[in-house]
Order: structure tokens, then C-alpha cells, then sequence
């Protein structure tokens, strides 16, 4: 099912492959990519994990041609780039699934172009916002949760979609690599199922509150989530 309202704005990474895997996988196609090659782009690792969770080899563009889906390639010094907003802008699609690079926060101009954006958070919101929330939530609750919501200029903060609470993996050293991307695919999904089904994005009812912000958690305090309940 070609999804007409919905594009994705992407960088190549784990989750965005992941999520273009995962999408194919259930017939949600999107009807337009662009996928920014920035100067700024963070890629690790080099070379792509091999996962069973889903197809993490295949590059994001390489999935598309495929499927011949269309896309275009825009690059740029920064995600942030008015490059990027330009491209944006030209598509007449209201509703965009984001999948920038890890720590991206969008600038003002984003928002200024009539458009949502969907992001998968890892963590519950609005109680752990920030960049590794979920390591948090392994140390305070030992389990980990995925929020979809609709961005806006501040952090980790918007209108929210779906929340879900998942059983961490019995490997925790698979976490970053293959995990936590093809987990929040799956709610991507969710996401969009619930679009194509209804015509409408899901909309939680859940009422915000009191919350903090959980920045890059220090290494040390990493190891001990990963390590609380790794296999020996």
C-alpha cells in the first residue's frame, strides 16, 4: 500500500534501515525518500552488523531501487542544512518519518514548512527524555520502552502517538547495533499500520507530567545496564 501523504527524511544508519526493511516487509510504502548525505553524519560502524532481526547489510538506497521506489539524494555540509529544508519543502506530503542521524536535534526552519514529523524515541515519554534514555530505564526499571510522537522545536517533546514497554534483549550487547533500531521499527510500524487502516495517525491519551531529561549516559554506567543481565 503506497502511503501518499507520508515521505521519509533519512541519513543512512541501522534504523533507517531498519525501518525501510520493515515497511516493505508489511506493504507501507512511502511515496517519496530523501536520504541526506551530510558531512556531520556519524557512521558507526563502517561496515553494517549482520542481524536476524532484519536486513542490516542492504544500504537504505540499495532496498529502494529494489522496490523502485522513488527517492532523491541531497547533499549537504549539515542535516540542518537549508538544502535539506528546500528539498523538503518542494513535496506536497504533510507527514514525514524522521530517521536522522543519532543526536540531530531539527532547526526551527523544519517546522515552518507545514509538516509533522514522526520520530520513535527509545524511552518513555515525557518521564525519560534525552539522547540514551533507555539505559536509564534499564538501571531504574529494568525494562526499556518506545514512544512515537510528532516532533517540535524542543526536545523530545510533541504530540504523542503510541507508547509500548519491551522485554530488553537476552543479549544486551546487541542493544545499539541491531536492536534497538529494529525496535523501533516496530512501532513504526504500529504507527503506520493504524494510518493506513484508519487514515489518521494513532493519538495517545496519556497526560504529561513532571519529567526529566537523560543526556549521553556516562560509559561506566552503560556497562552496568548492559552487563546486569548479559549471558556469561
Amino acid at each position: 500500500m503506497i502511503l501518499n501523504d507520508l515521505i521519509m527524511l533519512l541519513s543512512e544508519s541501522a534504523r533507517s534501515r531498519a525501518y525501510v526493511d520493515l515497511m516493505l516487509q508489511n506493504q507501507l510504502i512511502p511515496s517519496h525518500v530523501i536520504v541526506v548525505e551530510s558531512a556531520e553524519m556519524i557512521s558507526s560502524p563502517v561496515v553494517p552488523v549482520e542481524t536476524d532481526l532484519f536486513n542490516n547489510t542492504s544500504s537504505v538506497i540499495e532496498k529502494l531501487k529494489k522496490v523502485s521506489i522513488p527517492f532523491e539524494i541531497v547533499k549537504s555540509d549539515s542535516f540542518n542544512s537549508t538544502q535539506v529544508v528546500s528539498s523538503l519543502r518542494k513535496y506536497t506530503e504533510s507527514k514525514v518519518v524522521f530517521s536522522g542521524p543519532a543526536g540531530t536535534i531539527l532547526s526551527a526552519d523544519f517546522f515552518a514548512i507545514g509538516k509533522q514529523y514522526i520520530h520513535i524515541h527509545p524511552g518513555r515519554l515525557p518521564e525519560y527524555r534525552g539522547s540514551t534514555p533507555m539505559y536509564y530505564s534499564l538501571l531504574l526499571e529494568d525494562t526499556i520502552w518506545m514512544t512515537a510522537f510528532l516532533m517540535n522545536p524542543n526536545i523530545d517533546d510533541g504530540k504523542l502517538l503510541i507508547e509500548k514497554q519491551l522485554r530488553p534483549p537476552t543479549d544486551r550487547l546487541t542493544i545499539d547495533l541491531s536492536w534497538d533500531p529494529y525496535a523501533r521499527a516496530t512501532i513504526l510500524i504500529d504507527v503506520l499500520s493504524h494510518y493506513a487502516n484508519h487514515g489518521e495517525l494513532p493519538v495517545s491519551e496519556k497526560v504529561d507530567k513532571e519529567s526529566e531529561n537523560y543526556y549521553v549516559i556516562h560509559p561506566v554506567l552503560k556497562h552496568i545496564a548492559i552487563l546486569s543481565d548479559t549471558p556469561t
